[in-house]
């Protein structure tokens, strides 16, 4: 994997309904009915350390999110509804797609952080369709914003010379019309034509 990646110049965790296996936070699974990606679950924690590594822009969302937390040592509520005070942050499974990825709640940024620089804005609305969450954060990532309940909703590695981001919500989707998603994905963008150019000597 290691050769393969010496020719990529971005990496995208993209979602699941699969959950990363609480056995590699030190826990034991709280529900009978979670489902599990071992293979995912390998290759999540190989690509993130070696794009680390390697220096590869990544970005996550959801559960890729969850990933990279966990790949750096931190660790996840496996189950949002059972944490006392917390926003609703999962979806109804009658609603229709788009209803499923509307904004549902607001999230802060860290005041003069890098996704306040980057989203031009300091609270902005985000969608929220996740039953599991950060609880503890891993090791060397920065929260960059919460929400109302204090849920880490957004992360990123401690060299913010490099994009290596996670993000709970999904600014992936509608990002040509929401403005927040649409400066993150093309934050995520620029990074990978940056990568490039450096692999290829060019400017």
């Amino acid at each position: 994997m290691a050769r393969v990646l010496d020719g990529v110049d971005g990496i995208m965790l993209g979602g699941s309904d699969t959950n990363v296996h609480p056995h590699l936070y030190g826990e034991e699974p709280t529900r009978e009915d979670f489902e599990f990606d071992p293979e995912r679950d390998a290759l999540a924690r190989q690509l993130i350390h070696l794009a680390l590594q390697k220096r590869i822009p990544v970005i996550s969302f959801c559960r890729g999110c969850q990933d990279f937390n966990v790949a750096m040592g931190g660790s996840l509520h496996q189950w949002l509804r059972d944490r006392p005070g917390g926003l609703k942050h999962w979806e109804d499974p009658e609603e229709g797609l788009e209803e499923q990825y509307k904004e549902r709640h607001f999230v802060t940024a860290r005041p003069g952080g890098a996704l306040e620089r980057i989203a031009g804005s300091g609270r902005f609305e985000v969608s929220s369709l996740h039953a599991q969450g950060v609880h503890r954060l891993g090791d060397e990532l920065v929260a960059e914003a919460v929400a109302d309940d204090g849920l880490v909703e957004a992360f990123r590695w401690k060299d913010e010379s490099l994009f290596a981001w996670g993000f709970q919500f999904h600014p992936e989707w509608n990002w040509r019309v929401h403005p927040v998603y649409g400066r993150i994905m093309n934050a995520y963008v620029r990074a990978c034509w940056e990568r490039m150019a450096r692999r290829l000597g060019r400017r």
